[in-house]
């Protein structure tokens, strides 16, 4: 059994694939099977896919074809069907990893006997919007780790994250198929169970900023729908777990509702601003909500500037 499963899903990557699958060949060490999904995408990608790694003799390469395209979650989901390593490493195929990557999230997962390794990381391209790792501790426990995650010590994101495989397994955890912004609520029950956290603190993974990609994309009515499920599964689960009490949870959930509100008053329809509205009402913490206390947890910079206009038309 390899200590690890490198999950890969392929999906119309070409330009930048080769750079990837060839920072995987360099790791120094290979304790590892790759795991390789065709999304059924429309480009080259699996063809230099294949040119790279069909000769290749230090590690084994299981080849995945969906019967059709269906996302990252479902490419995700199916790679941890074939997956038999002890730990599982996402990687999305536009960026690539550091040739220590594997070996040092490794070691840091059997020094503190971790559900989860998280790495830093390096920026590639025009953006300031991602976080790396804030935290300076080398591990945290239970609670801690939920705590880390709402308050932005950590990014959300599943990838260049060494996950015990038996963790995911055996508390039914996986991705939301069909869901833009899918990483939000999984890694938000990552959080929810994982009883030890260790952190990799020098940059292990190169994220692409790319312009065309989901993450950039400026269009709102694109994201909407993925918006509610996501609020809707992350305050489901946060029942289940009964953190709802939880101050970190209650703040970071209402701040994060208001924002969107605010994302939805000023980029969406008024059809859509309504709904999401209307949802917010429904799953926030506080009893009675109204207009005022939605100020009360939007950064205050924008909270009344881009609320207010809406007040003339809002109908409670």
């Amino acid at each position: 059994m390899p200590a690890i499963s490198v999950i890969l899903p392929v999906y119309n990557v070409e330009p930048y694939i080769a750079e990837c699958i060839e920072s995987v060949k360099a790791q120094t060490t290979h304790d590892f099977e790759l795991i390789v999904i065709d999304d059924c995408g429309q480009d080259d990608s699996m063809a230099i896919a294949h040119r790279l790694l069909d000769n290749n003799d230090d590690f084994k390469t299981t080849w995945i074809r969906h019967e059709h395209n269906r996302g990252l979650s479902a490419a995700r989901n199916t790679g941890m069907q074939y997956a038999s390593g002890e730990y599982v490493f996402f990687i999305d195929s536009d960026d690539y990893i550091t040739p220590n990557c594997l070996a040092l999230q490794l070691e840091a997962a059997r020094v503190h006997n971790a559900d989860v390794v998280v790495g830093d990381i390096d920026l590639l391209g025009k953006s300031t919007t991602v976080p790396g790792v804030a935290v300076r501790q080398n591990c945290l426990n239970g609670e801690e780790i939920l705590n880390a995650y709402l308050s932005s010590g950590y990014y959300m994101m599943a990838w260049n994250k060494l996950i015990r495989r038996t963790f995911l397994v055996d508390n039914g955890i996986s991705f939301v198929e069909g869901l833009i912004h899918e990483d939000e609520p999984w890694s938000f029950e990552v959080a929810c169970f994982a009883q030890k956290m260790a952190f990799v603190h020098s940059p292990t993974y190169i994220y692409r900023i790319r312009e065309n990609s989901i993450q950039t994309d400026k269009v709102f009515s694109k994201h909407f729908e993925a918006y509610k499920r996501c609020f809707t599964i992350i305050s489901q689960v946060a029942k289940k777990h009964k953190i709802s009490s939880n101050p970190f949870f209650s703040h970071w959930f209402e701040q994060r509702l208001a924002l969107l509100f605010c994302q939805a008053e000023g980029r969406g329809t008024r059809q859509q601003t309504k709904e999401f509205y209307a949802l917010i009402r429904k799953l926030s913490l506080v009893r009675k909500l109204d207009k005022t206390h939605i100020h009360l947890y939007a950064p205050a910079m924008i909270g009344y500037f881009l609320y207010r206009r809406f007040y003339r038309h809002l109908l409670c």
